[in-house]
């Protein structure tokens, strides 16, 4: 179970790309994460931020300050000065729970989205009950969890999932049935 912490963060992309390579030469593991806020199509402000393995923390710490000093010695503008502090501020504030990740979780949120054709496995049907395709849709997606909708040879709809979903699928069928165990 590998935890990560946050080195750096910033707006300035070019930064984040000089440290992933300073990484990268010297073998630090990193990840990147990037999230776009749109405010209107001309203002959209990106915000990136790389996380390391806490065994390459202190390591990652010195090659982030390391590049903060040079980028300080090279700038003699005062606005590129102010970019560049902005850049390459390593975070102060103590890592939350949130910050750490186990590899568990990682995998989950950069597993790869499932195509149509792997999603094969039957777990729900339509019947009497009130429990829509559509319901059963919302709540699996909800879960990060890839369907399909279908039609059967009978003309009842179908939700279908891929073969390695199908467990915690039919956990979220079984719940909308009946509800959540009390």
């Amino acid at each position: 179970m590998e935890q990560e912490r946050e080195v750096w963060k910033g707006t300035n992309e070019d930064s984040c790309v000089a440290l992933c390579k300073q990484f990268r030469e010297e073998g630090v593991g990193f990840r990147v994460e990037q999230h776009a806020f749109t405010y209107s199509k001309r203002n959209v402000q990106r915000h990136f931020a790389i996380l390391v393995p806490v065994d390459f923390y202190e390591d990652a710490k010195a090659i982030v300050a390391e590049l903060a000093l040079s980028e300080d010695d090279s700038d003699n503008d005062d606005d590129n000065a102010a970019d560049a502090d902005e850049s390459y501020s390593i975070p102060e504030a103590p890592v939350s729970a949130r910050d750490l990740l186990t590899a568990e979780e990682r995998e989950k949120r950069e597993r790869s989205p499932r195509l149509a054709e792997e999603m094969i496995v039957e777990i729900w049907r339509d019947s009497a009950d009130e429990v829509s395709a559509g319901a059963v849709e919302t709540c699996l997606r909800e879960n990060e969890i890839g369907c399909r909708i279908g039609k059967s040879p009978d003309g009842k709809a179908c939700v279908f999932v891929a073969a390695d979903d199908e467990k915690p699928a039919r956990e979220i069928v079984r719940e909308l049935r009946e509800g959540p165990l009390q």
